[in-house]
């Protein structure tokens, strides 16, 4: 970093340099952009194992190796003042709100989400004023039924897991087109994994429910974020660093954090990670200068939204980034005030652009929890799917061309799918209180070679049976003909799964993650794989929970129609490893003690069958 410079001047020179500043200063008053959009800083910082609570922007900490962070100014007026800020070596730019280039929403006259608007608060609302869950006895349309044989071996190569069994249900086979939904049974035995060890704990990732779990995976690191913290691991599961997300994005310790992503880009050998910030109405995005975290510097750029930003997810394409979230009045405590979503120029941010091209959507009530998808074959247009949270049968598609700013929006809104549904609350051995499932949104979403996969949580009955329990629905879209390949769900007698996340490997396999558990099942994780040319495996535990969580701290019924229940997920993560192609890192929640803990496992769609 350089020293600070002091000059001494005599009588005469200090004059003449006062009046040169001063004329410049009155002209730069004068100019459509106020100085006090400028703030010039100069510090790094490196990343280490000091707790969240004494992060401070004057508190340096290292542990080699570390990261280094390039440092970024408090953005305390950033949602009035501008919406991008770069924090470079040197300096971070606060551009004003008049530099952003707006794109118009995808319907002239969209129609506010208004069937059910309980079911549109945001996750913090939620857990204070109680969402409008289905009864577990509510029946709901009945799909036709895949039924499969349930294993009675499988050969374990774990070098950590031990095999944890399903309770077997008496199954018949049954023919089904693709485009049926297929109620897969449990299976009797967990499958091959690869490689697996535990993840971030609630201690370790700051307190607090639920455990919102994201995961990337380079060449041969892998970093998991959890809540407030992150954790850099190698491919072994020997950690690393166990870092501060505050700190890695310097944001002030009294902001409220929430909801980290971070993903790896194959492509540009980049990690790119976002975090949504209350206070400042905003979601920071950092982005990697090389492929190794432990020793890269990161770019932090900070994208203010016109309300509070709530579950910011992230896309990307050749040439664009694209950050989505939904949005709320009063800090996230008040009503659901529309879809909104930033999109970068890609290049700009990987090259540390100190005003990097971008373009922000006005708010769009029609939409909720519009995903951006992250593509994993070359393309310029980035998509994103919505789905009605309250359920629905139809998928809205959305896709970005050009570049940023200038960025053509096209909207295909009535994809028809098989109906979906709230997911009712799910339940947990030897206690009334339940696990709150969400609701029916996009929770992933990827792309690869004209094919797009999504992901939500849906509400499933049995045939003959009038009971529903929390199932994962998967479709399949054909972005160039605009029609569903494959759309199905994912379910078992008395078994509730819930907050999937998926990937897909090279060859097209498909690989499902997620959490489940019943009134004889704990907590747990889940996996699920299909062959691109075959049918969908049979669900598989990885990892068992050993008891149930009787502390209730969410309201999943009204306010005046309580039901108890513990918050779960918010999701799932999943992530293709670039130097093993046909494998898979997958992580999730699960309960092995009265406290969450995630667990981060390798996988293939060919071993979990």
């Amino acid at each position: 970093m350089m020293p600070n410079r002091i000059f001494f001047l005599d009588n005469k020179g200090s004059q003449l340099i006062l009046f040169v500043f001063m004329t410049t200063l009155i002209v730069l008053m004068v100019i459509s952009v106020p100085l006090s959009h400028y703030n010039i800083i100069s510090a790094q910082a490196q990343i280490g194992v000091t707790p969240d609570s004494n992060n401070s922007n004057n508190n340096k900490t290292s542990l080699s190796p570390g990261i280094n962070v390039n440092k970024i100014a408090n953005a305390t007026n950033l949602a009035n003042q501008g919406a991008v800020a770069f924090t470079g070596k040197s300096k971070i730019h606060n551009l004003p709100r008049s530099a952003m280039t707006a794109v118009p929403p995808p319907s002239t006259n969209p129609a506010p989400l208004t069937a059910n608007p309980d079911f549109i608060k945001s996750e913090k609302v939620k857990a204070k004023l109680g969402i409008n869950k289905t009864s577990s006895t509510t029946a709901v349309e009945r799909f036709p039924k895949l039924t499969l044989t349930p294993n009675t071996t499988r050969t374990t190569a774990s070098l950590l897991n031990t095999t944890n069994a399903l309770t077997p249900s008496t199954t018949s086979s049954a023919n089904t087109s693709a485009l049926n939904s297929n109620m897969v049974a449990a299976n009797t035995t967990r499958s091959n994994t690869i490689f697996g060890f535990e993840g971030i704990n609630r201690n370790m990732g700051g307190g607090g429910s639920p455990s919102d779990t994201a995961l990337a995976a380079s060449q041969n690191r892998i970093i998991e974020m959890v809540n407030l913290r992150g954790e850099i691991f190698t491919k072994s599961g020997n950690m690393i660093s166990l870092f501060s997300l505050r700190q890695l994005f310097n944001i002030n310790k009294n902001n409220f954090i929430s909801d980290p992503k971070v993903l790896f880009d194959s492509s540009t050998g980049r990690w790119f990670a976002t975090l949504m910030d209350e206070d400042s109405q905003s979601v920071h995005l950092a982005v990697s200068t090389t492929n190794d975290p432990t020793t890269t510097t990161w770019n932090t750029y900070n994208f203010a939204f016109l309300n509070c930003p709530d579950q910011p997810t992230i896309g990307l394409s050749n040439d664009k980034v694209a950050i989505s979230v939904n949005t709320y009045t009063d800090n996230c405590n008040g009503d659901f005030s529309g879809v909104q979503y930033t999109t970068v120029d890609k290049n700009d941010v990987i090259a540390g652009a100190t005003s990097p091209k971008f373009t922000q959507s006005q708010l769009d009530a029609s939409q909720f929890s519009l995903h951006p998808v992250q593509s994993f074959s070359p393309t310029s247009t980035l998509f994103m799917v919505s789905l009605n949270p309250n359920g629905g049968n139809t998928v809205r598609l959305v896709a970005l061309d050009g570049t940023a700013p200038d960025v053509r929006v096209t909207t295909d809104e009535h994809i028809r799918l098989l109906a979906m549904h709230v997911p009712p609350v799910a339940t947990q051995p030897g206690t009334s209180v339940s696990v709150d499932t969400g609701d029916a949104r996009v929770q992933d979403a990827i792309w690869r070679q004209g094919k797009l996969w999504l992901t939500a949580n849906n509400g499933c009955s049995q045939s003959r049976s009038t009971e529903t329990h929390s199932c994962i629905r998967l479709t399949e879209l054909d972005t160039n003909s605009k029609t569903v390949n494959q759309d199905f769900d994912i379910t078992g007698p008395s078994i509730d799964y819930y907050y999937p996340s998926i990937r897909i490997d090279t060859s097209g396999n498909l690989v499902v993650v997620s959490m489940l558990s019943s009134d004889r099942i704990f907590q747990s994780m889940m996996a699920v794989g299909k062959p691109i040319e075959d049918s969908v495996g049979q669900p598989i535990i990885l990892r068992s929970g050993t008891m149930s969580d009787p502390n209730s701290n969410a309201n999943c019924g009204t306010p005046d129609t309580p039901i108890p229940c513990v918050r779960a997920g918010d999701y799932s993560a999943a992530a293709n490893d670039p130097s093993t192609p046909s494998t898979v890192w997958i992580a999730t929640m699960y309960l092995p003690s009265s406290s969450w803990s995630t667990y981060v496992d390798q996988v293939n769609a060919s071993s979990l069958r």
